[in-house]
């Protein structure tokens, strides 16, 4: 018998590499939401005081001497989670309310699906029109854990392109996924916590991670 949905937690997983300024609002809106048992934040070799922003509302926090890359601060995570659901939620997005991971954590809890993707939608137009474009690069995710650990070793030392991988993963084991759009919430573009020219480069390196693994390399 399925338990009540309310009965259920998950584990919040949020990566973070120098997200001193934003992380905060972020774990006020994850700490708000009764569906949320625990919150792992991974500090993934930050400069700035990301743990001390972090550190009075988390129940794990790990911090990395050198920046690792997404793929292994999230596997990290996972491995320290207590519940049956996961969910990752990025450091740097903005305007996030406890209703956002409830709409994204209730279709897994009620086993209507395996696995949800959040998709912004109504905030800033270019992360509108880039999440409407590449769903597949999309970060806020719920997903059981049991599932997250069967694509687990394909996902190591990814990086930034552990979500294509996941995406990938999901429709080779002909998996339920179900979109669920984020009204309201946006996300701090690289450029803007960079500058242009580090955030260029930046994307780059994100996006040649992300054609290397899709071309299996």
């Amino acid at each position: 018998m399925v338990e009540q949905f309310f009965e259920k937690k998950a584990s919040v997983i949020i990566p973070a590499y120098n997200e001193e300024p934003r992380i905060g609002q972020v774990i006020q809106a994850v700490i708000q939401s009764e569906l949320v048992g625990e919150i792992i934040v991974i500090n993934d070799g930050s400069t700035d005081m990301t743990s001390e922003s972090a550190i009075n509302n988390t129940d794990y926090l790990v911090e990395f001497k050198k920046n690792s890359g997404k793929s292994n601060a999230l596997i990290t995570g996972a491995k320290l989670s207590s519940y049956e659901v996961l969910l990752f939620i990025d450091a740097d997005i903005t305007n996030l309310k406890p209703h956002h991971l409830d709409s994204l954590l209730t279709p897994v809890f009620t086993g209507e699906v395996d696995t949800s993707i959040g998709v912004f939608k109504g905030g800033r137009l270019i992360t509108d029109f880039t999440q409407a474009l590449t769903p597949a690069l999309n970060s806020q995710r719920a997903i059981k854990r049991e599932t997250f650990f069967l694509m687990k070793d394909s996902l190591q030392g990814k990086g930034y392109a552990i979500e294509p991988l996941i995406y990938k993963n999901i429709r080779k084991m002909g998996l339920k996924e179900k979109k669920v759009y984020l009204y309201g919430v946006s996300q701090v573009m690289k450029t803007e916590k960079l500058g242009f020219w580090r955030g260029f480069l930046s994307h780059l390196k994100m996006y040649w991670e992300i054609l290397q693994a899709i071309a299996g390399k």
